[in-house]
């Protein structure tokens, strides 16, 4: 009886224990780069989703990469998640430290493999930049394909491409190409297609490029320079940043930094040649103001992962918008909704006086993704949690944003400025 007793005991604490901490579902590890420019002292930090709209740190959270951020970066995804293959092949996360360490003055990607059991990081080892690369003017944007790492340095204007091999995630140099921006700007955004045929490239001077990635590198298109999007051809003076490519490969997605004018979102067929002209979906829509009417700066953008929204970060006023997608849109955007109470399109992040949202992703690996992950950059900074209804809407959990005071860069406000969801969405 005693036996049968402490079991009934040891049952209910399980039970109880199953209400108060569910086992976590779909995205249920979540990781940011902190890009600390103190020497050295760089971490990565991680939360796990519980579904009761709440984020709890990792146990073991933060991990040191042995590098250097730098706390302002431009390049807006400074780490890449891969998780490509079965077992006992293991998720990988890249963190870029841009800034000099020891034995590393032209910074390095730090390596990262990823325990699924527990969502704890385990540094596995720390790659140089090849010779003549440096990110040390805004950073070092990452993004990865079928076993394939590509990192774009800003400062020497190169994209090197590693092999990703083996269990451990091991990186092998493979090649390097020089990029030629066309107003001499730096590389700013990167994102390869699912069918592993096409990376697009966009940089900070209004221009857009794509390449065609082969088994051990990039190969340019006929154009010996990248080609002027419309966002800045057409007088607004948008500059193309975070970029998004649909599941079939065929559109990527822009989302335009600008300051002042009105905001843009703009789709281009792939691959993009010298005669490619980017349509211009978005422009002064909503213009009173609180839509993504005149500075509404649009620069992260994430399609929803059945591919009828397209999630905006509004970087210059703590907003976020959701807009309705096609392959095929009409110059006049449509927002998501009409959204029901407590829903809103767009939402502010809270709180209003100093969030300032970046990356994005999205929860769950099917229809509108169900939560939405924001990194948003301050001293400290934090992740911000959205739920989001079949409408597209969407609405801040209770106790969000959830602090990282592992990221504390307040020289210039900055630091978290992307986000990584384990496992991601599928394309």
């Amino acid at each position: 009886m005693r036996n049968f007793l402490k079991l009934c005991s040891l049952v209910s604490l399980f039970a109880v224990a199953l209400v108060l901490f569910p086992p976590p579902l779909h995205a249920q590890w979540v990781y940011v780069n902190d890009n600390n420019a103190n020497t050295g002292a760089n971490t990565a930090t991680g939360f796990m989703n519980i579904p009761t709209n709440k984020l709890l740190s990792i146990p073991g959270s933060p991990w040191a990469t042995g590098g250097t951020g730098r706390g302002t970066s431009s390049a807006l995804k400074n780490q890449a998640l891969y998780t490509v293959g079965a077992p006992p092949n293991t998720p990988c996360l890249y963190i870029s430290d841009p800034n000099a360490s020891t034995s590393y003055p032209n910074g390095d990607i730090a390596a990262f493999q990823v325990n699924t059991g527990t969502g704890s990081l385990a540094l596995v080892a720390r790659y140089a930049p090849p010779a003549g690369s440096s990110g040390s003017s805004s950073g070092i944007a990452l993004a990865t394909g079928k076993a394939t790492l590509y990192a774009g340095f800003t400062f020497s204007k190169t994209i090197a491409v590693w092999k990703i091999t083996g269990a451990n995630r091991t990186l092998t140099y493979s090649s390097l190409v020089t990029v030629m921006p066309l107003h001499g700007g730096h590389i700013n955004g990167m994102s390869e297609s699912l069918n592993q045929n096409t990376l697009v490239v966009t940089y900070d001077d209004g221009s857009i490029e794509s390449f065609t990635t082969t088994g051990s590198g990039i190969a340019k298109t006929p154009c010996v320079t990248a080609i002027n999007s419309t966002g800045y051809s057409d007088g607004n003076g948008g500059h193309p940043a975070g970029v998004d490519i649909t599941r079939d490969s065929k559109y990527a997605i822009f989302g335009d930094q600008s300051s002042g004018a009105p905001t843009e979102l703009e789709t281009v067929e792939l691959p993009i040649t010298c005669s490619t002209v980017t349509t211009d979906f978005g422009g002064s829509i909503g213009a009173s103001g609180i839509n993504l009417g005149s500075g509404q700066d649009s620069e992260d953008v994430w399609l929803s992962p059945n591919e009828e929204f397209i999630y905006v970060a509004n970087n210059s006023n703590g907003k976020v918008t959701t807009v309705d997608f096609t392959e095929t849109p009409t110059p006049a955007l449509a927002l998501a909704g009409p959204c029901t109470a407590p829903f809103t399109n767009p939402t502010s992040l809270r709180p209003a006086s100093w969030a300032i949202d970046a990356g994005m992703q999205t929860s769950t690996t099917t229809g509108t993704g169900t939560r939405l992950y924001v990194a948003e950059y301050g001293a400290p900074s934090s992740v911000a949690l959205l739920a989001v209804n079949a409408a597209g809407c969407t609405r801040e959990a209770p106790l969000s944003p959830f602090t990282d005071n592992n990221s504390n860069y307040s020289l210039y406000g900055f630091g978290l400025t992307s986000i990584n969801a384990c496992p991601p969405r599928p394309f």
